[in-house]
């Protein structure tokens, strides 16, 4: 369902790129917080449950 929640647990103002990166894992959210390049309005902890949502998906194996 489009449209906004009526009750988020929190609202993220972020770029594209930082959340590719936090949820590659290749940043820590605490750190780009400190940074300045995250902003959280509400429960670090309901981000935190988001962004370990995203699964990398296995290393490519080559063929022998």
């Amino acid at each position: 369902m489009r449209g906004e929640a009526s009750a988020p647990g929190a609202i993220v103002v972020t770029d594209a790129g930082t959340l590719i990166a936090l949820a590659h894992r290749r940043l820590e959210l605490e750190q780009a917080v400190s940074a300045g390049d995250v902003a959280i309005e509400g429960d670090i902890h309901v981000v935190e449950r988001f962004v370990g949502l995203f699964t990398l998906p296995e290393p490519f194996a080559a063929a022998a």
